[in-house]
């Protein structure tokens, strides 16, 4: 059957040939435009050479890795004339350092070991009721236990009557060692004991640093008065006038030994003296004689003396 003869509907279209597209020439109008370069691929997971990680890395981000250049410096090494200069100035401070310390340093050690030592003493206090003195035996072989702080005292013929006694303050002997180096003290033998070691404010404003010490009489001379024909125990204040940085300390003796008949008692006990709060320049130093307790008042007076009387109890004269 001819193509032509059938209906329009079941014709088959014509085959077309297909067209041929010329290639894009490209000369001579230019080069083509170049080709964009392919995104670079993430670093890998993992510090390499050079490499600062991150503590943390951000969210969506497996690691976080910063790249260093591995030829760049952080600084530059200092120039071999400033190494020479640094290392001789450290030389000259050290020598310096040295020589103001031979130069000052002993002076300067003393001084301020001085001032430490005059403060402690200035501030020292026992605790109140402590035991300074004791002639019972069963009571003293009771402190005896406390060997730190406790020592016996039985030298017949320096003491009238044998005890036991509290050591010295630490501060009053260092404060010795400053003032009278390798010098003897009354009574010989074992230190006598301090019922006080306190700085006092006399009424005018003096100031001096003050021991009141249990200890026997000294021995009589021919001048002495009045005589007493047995030896005796009683109380006697040392006194320092402080000194401070450019001042050293000084000795200005003792006071006027107090005797009250204190050896006549069967037992006899000292306690640790007790400040006066509202009066800077008296205390008190408290004792008991065969069991009767009594009183001893001590000031400053503004000479720069201390005075001690019998307040009351059986050593009080009648």
């Amino acid at each position: 059957m001819d193509r032509r003869t059938l209906p329009p509907t079941l014709r088959t279209p014509p085959r077309r040939r297909a067209q041929v597209i010329p290639a894009a020439r490209t000369e001579p109008f230019g080069h083509a435009p170049p080709v964009p370069p392919a995104p670079p691929s993430p670093p890998a997971c993992g510090p390499q050479h050079g490499d600062l990680v991150l503590p943390r890395a951000p969210r969506g981000i497996s690691c976080t890795l910063v790249r260093r250049n591995p030829l760049q410096l952080d600084y530059a090494p200092p120039a071999p004339r400033r190494l020479r200069l640094r290392r001789w100035l450290t030389i000259a401070i050290i020598l310096l350092a040295l020589w103001a310390m031979a130069e000052w340093g002993p002076d300067t050690a003393r001084r301020a070991r001085l001032v430490w030592v005059q403060s402690r003493c200035a501030g020292f206090e026992f605790s109140p009721r402590t035991v300074i003195f004791d002639t019972d035996p069963a009571a003293g072989a009771a402190l005896l236990t406390d060997a730190s702080n406790y020592v016996p005292i039985n030298d017949a013929q320096v003491w009238p009557l044998a005890g036991v006694a509290r050591r010295e303050p630490d501060c009053w002997i260092s404060l010795k060692d400053i003032l009278f180096a390798g010098r003897n003290f009354w009574p010989p033998g074992t230190a006598a004991p301090k019922a006080l070691v306190h700085r006092l404010r006399s009424i005018s404003g003096e100031e001096r640093l003050v021991a009141i010490i249990v200890a026997p009489d000294l021995p009589l001379t021919a001048t002495a008065s009045p005589v007493y024909s047995t030896r005796g125990i009683g109380l006697v204040a040392a006194v320092v006038r402080p000194g401070g940085w450019n001042t050293s300390p000084r000795w200005d003796g003792n006071s006027k030994f107090l005797r009250a008949g204190f050896e006549t008692a069967r037992r006899l006990r000292f306690f640790a003296g007790e400040l006066n709060p509202a009066d800077p320049s008296r205390f008190m130093v408290p004792y008991e004689m065969d069991g009767q307790s009594g009183i001893v008042d001590g000031k400053l007076e503004d000479d720069g003396n201390v005075s001690l009387t019998v307040r009351d109890g059986p050593a009080r004269p009648g």
